[in-house]
């Protein structure tokens, strides 16, 4: 009699579209999060990276484009440390430090020594967190992570009228762009890193 009454086929549901359109809701409905309709601009990394089937192909600066030169890992170090307000700081810290030897410790320091001593530990802070910069070993990661991506999953969704956005702002502003990922999984900077890759 259900049947009668309501006639619904699961073999005719556009699982596809079902699916998307679910996901938004959940998003938008439930978790009550910014979300946009999946009709408005997205589209398919997985697809897009399988129509790639080379490195040189898929690889969007080996073709076109200007080699990127960033900063090596000296220079950020030099420019870290010759900004005024890193200056400042170090030199509260070490009269900090030198007040404390001499006070509490009764130590027969001399300021110069205690500078030395504030120096090293921000080069050795620094060299821990900057990196070099370098297309190679961006390549491999990309490879991998192509391979990687295209077999775990079938598809991955992304607002490719958002990311035109973000690429417009990166070209018309001074200065970083720092995107912060939800981390709802590991995978989630990984992903992020890799769909900015390859838009």
């Amino acid at each position: 009699m259900n049947k009668l009454s309501w006639d619904l086929d699961l073999g005719k549901l556009n699982w596809k579209n079902y699916t998307m359109n679910f996901g938004y809701g959940i998003k938008h409905f439930i978790l009550k999060e910014e979300a946009a309709l999946p009709s408005m601009g997205y589209n398919d990394v997985v697809q897009r990276m399988n129509q790639q089937n080379t490195m040189v192909g898929w690889l969007p600066y080996v073709k076109t484009g200007r080699p990127i030169r960033g900063r090596n890992h000296p220079d950020m170090i030099k420019m870290i440390l010759n900004k005024e307000s890193v200056k400042e700081e170090m030199a509260s810290l070490v009269s900090k430090r030198l007040e404390y030897y001499r006070g509490t410790m009764h130590l027969d320091t001399t300021e110069d020594q205690v500078y030395r001593e504030v120096e090293k530990s921000a080069n050795d802070s620094l060299n821990t967190i900057i990196s070099d910069y370098s297309h190679k070993a961006l390549s491999m990661f990309a490879s991998v992570m192509k391979f990687i991506l295209t077999t775990i999953y079938e598809k991955i969704v992304v607002n490719e009228g958002a990311l035109k956005k973000v690429k417009e702002l990166c070209a018309n502003r001074k200065g970083p762009i720092i995107f912060c990922p939800t981390h709802r999984s590991y995978v989630d900077f990984l992903l992020v890193s890799s769909v900015l890759f390859f838009y």
